[in-house]
């Protein structure tokens, strides 16, 4: 896209009209102009939508079929771009989430194409001798749990891809090339293009990796998507194994040991909702082997965290007895502080049973700072 869009990190988007070249058009006008009116008008547009909360369907039809122009034919949002500047935030938040649907859903001849993934928690440790790599899932196991979500939601179709991906190689394709990538689910035709796989290889350390199948889940545009619904999800609970199993060992070879290869199955979701899971499912996982791994030589451990000023995350430090690990924590749309403290209390069960008392203290930045430069112990960095 000409626009990057990051829909689990913020809710506004940004373009830099000065760095594009506009030319000028045969009647002498600059096509500057003509994205200029095209953006008043998309404006009164989302003004509108938004006063009468989305209740014109009509209305709000046009806005997305305007935007998905954009992304799937111009390959870029100026004119999207330039509408941020002209409305409010509250209606900024709405054209954003119009945006983001636009980016992972498409409507075609009748039908409504949506992109699903399945987020996989994954621990691959390597041996001396040994070493693991995961390129893809079992074909088979996967059209089970496709067939499963299928006739749980009632679509016409779902088809879960054998390949692994990162979340930030998935969201860094664009509209187009994704879309590109579902026509080729639903057909089986040869992958190409992006998203590119992100094969996972086994690792000496203990670290949580986290990896997606994607998918497509085909409706007739008369029908409501539902896969994100509540009940949904809870029926789709006891099929989440099909996932893990899709991934784990099935050979007999006593060399591999039972703990080697781990995976834990977080759900089935659209695109967004997917990622986002499994996003902050990976957090929890890795701040968690962190505190295990101070614990494990310390009679106390202290966590201290603040946020950041400026960035979007918090500053967390893990400290023992011999060494203090430095840790960094996104924090997504709609997260509060509350939220976050919740997670670390979670995280805090991992230590070794040896240690007597964990600390979690607050602090704000000035003071987050004074205390990690006040710390004469040894810095081992682990920033993701």
């Amino acid at each position: 896209m000409g626009l990057a869009v990051n829909r689990l990190f913020c809710t506004k988007i940004s373009y830099n009209l000065q760095s594009t070249k506009y030319p000028l058009k045969e009647n002498g006008m600059s096509e500057l102009g003509d994205i200029e009116r095209e953006a008043n008008i998309l404006a009164s547009q989302v003004r509108r939508l938004h006063a009468t909360k989305c209740a014109d369907k009509g209305l709000e039809k046009r806005v997305r079929s305007f935007v998905a122009n954009e992304l799937l034919e111009k390959g870029e949002l100026a004119v999207t771009a330039w509408t941020m500047g002209l409305i409010s935030e509250e209606e900024g938040v709405l054209l954003n989430e119009i945006v983001s649907h636009c980016s992972t859903t498409f409507y075609l001849n009748g039908k409504i194409l949506s992109a699903i993934a399945v987020p996989l928690a994954l621990l691959w440790k390597s041996r001396q001798d040994r070493i693991y790599c995961l390129n893809r899932g079992e074909r088979a196991l996967l059209e089970s749990l496709a067939t499963k979500v299928q006739k749980i939601v009632g679509a016409q179709q779902v088809v879960i891809g054998p390949h692994i991906y990162l979340g930030s190689e998935i969201f860094g394709t664009s509209a187009r090339d994704l879309r590109c990538r579902l026509n080729g689910l639903m057909s089986g035709s040869k992958l190409y293009g992006r998203p590119t796989p992100s094969p996972l290889r086994s690792r000496i350390d203990n670290q949580w990796e986290m990896r997606y199948f994607l998918g497509v889940e085909v409706l007739n545009d008369s029908s409501n998507p539902k896969l994100d619904d509540s009940e949904v999800q809870r029926t789709l609970l006891q099929w989440l194994s099909l996932g893990e199993d899709a991934v784990s060992p099935h050979d007999s070879s006593k060399s591999i040991g039972p703990h080697d290869r781990n995976a834990k199955c977080l759900g089935i979701n659209y695109l967004n909702n997917a990622i986002k899971t499994g996003e902050k499912a990976i957090r929890i996982l890795r701040l968690g082997l962190l505190v295990e791994y101070v614990s494990e030589s310390a009679h106390m451990v202290e966590i201290t965290y603040c946020r950041a000023e400026i960035s979007n995350h918090m500053e967390v430090m893990i400290s023992g007895d011999w060494f203090t690990l430095e840790y960094r924590w996104r924090i997504f749309c709609g997260e509060s502080f509350d939220d976050f403290y919740r997670e670390v209390c979670l995280a805090s069960r991992k230590v070794n049973g040896s240690c007597e008392e964990v600390i979690i203290s607050a602090l704000d930045y000035s003071e987050y700072l004074n205390a990690k430069s006040s710390t004469k112990l040894a810095w081992i960095k682990g920033i993701k």
